[in-house]
């Protein structure tokens, strides 16, 4: 598995007592800044039996920074003609990548934090992750 790019900023924890809580992973997005925006839902979490996590996507704080190469690819990607067919192949594929990064947190998340897994009970599913993503 790849270095792990995003990183924890907020974690609630487990709620007491509970061993079957769903995780909420929230990641921000681009005009919010940080993940220091969810900071007032973590005391409302035990209470609704979930655990709530906060990941700052990469260059935000605590969070892997870009590369100067990767730098230099955003720039050149912003200064081209979108109609262009290779600039949207290289767009598609630095956000895949970017897709990856995600992805390869959650992992290593489940498996650091020993996540509950989903459990469907009747119409009730407990555990698992839920993956919010957010900006205005």
């Amino acid at each position: 598995m790849a270095s792990v790019a995003l990183s924890t900023v907020l974690d609630s924890g487990a709620p007491d007592g509970r061993t079957d809580y769903t995780t909420i992973v929230l990641i921000h997005g681009r005009v919010m800044g940080q993940s220091g925006t969810f900071k007032k839902l973590l005391p409302l979490a035990s209470g609704h039996g979930v655990g709530i996590i906060a990941a700052n996507r990469r260059d935000y704080p605590g969070s892997h920074p870009y590369t100067p190469e990767e730098r230099a690819r955003l720039e050149r990607l912003a200064a081209a003609s979108p109609e262009a067919a290779d600039v949207r192949s290289e767009a598609e594929n630095f956000l895949r990548e970017r897709g990856r990064e995600v992805y390869d947190y959650l992992v290593d998340l489940v498996k650091r934090e020993a996540i509950p897994p989903t459990r469907a009970e009747g119409d009730d599913a407990r555990g698992g992750i839920v993956l919010v993503g957010w900006s205005v």
